[in-house]
């Protein structure tokens, strides 16, 4: 089984019992699909960043859930289906790395910051003419 993400948008004319009993409507058709649902989260009415279906709000439903892979089509068809979703994405969530390998990054070499960068240490300056003859012996 894999870890999917399913989020969509209700429509905004539905009262906020009415989005609650189409979020339990499309996770019980999960169910019904042998999925289990991990985690679910439901928002008020957000605006839009541009027009949905000619709808301007709607409410966001995220539900994290698992499921086979030869069933994501028919969740996926089954919410696409439903007259009240405007739009709906459902992605595969990949699985969380663990910190502790992170945090033990081998800490890096110090650094001296007393050295003296090369041109210092000569103590010279470059001459132009030297510059210049370097140049046409190369370019030559």
């Amino acid at each position: 089984m894999k870890n999917y993400e399913l989020t969509y948008i209700l429509a905004p004319h539905l009262t906020s019992e009415q989005v609650t009993q189409q979020a339990t409507s499309i996770e019980s058709f999960i169910q019904s699909k042998e999925g289990v649902i991990v985690k679910s989260e439901k928002t008020g009415a957000q605006v839009l960043a541009y027009p949905v279906k000619k709808q301007r709000s709607g409410y966001f439903v995220i539900s994290e859930f698992q499921a086979q892979e030869n069933m994501v089509q028919e969740v996926k068809s089954h919410v696409d289906g439903t007259k009240e979703v405007l739009r709906s994405a459902l992605v595969v969530k990949k699985p969380i790395k663990e910190m502790k390998a992170l945090r033990r990054r081998k800490p890096t070499a110090p650094v001296n910051f007393d050295t003296v960068s090369r041109d210092e240490k000569k103590g010279e300056k470059a001459d132009i003419q030297e510059i210049e003859k370097k140049l046409d012996e190369l370019l030559s």
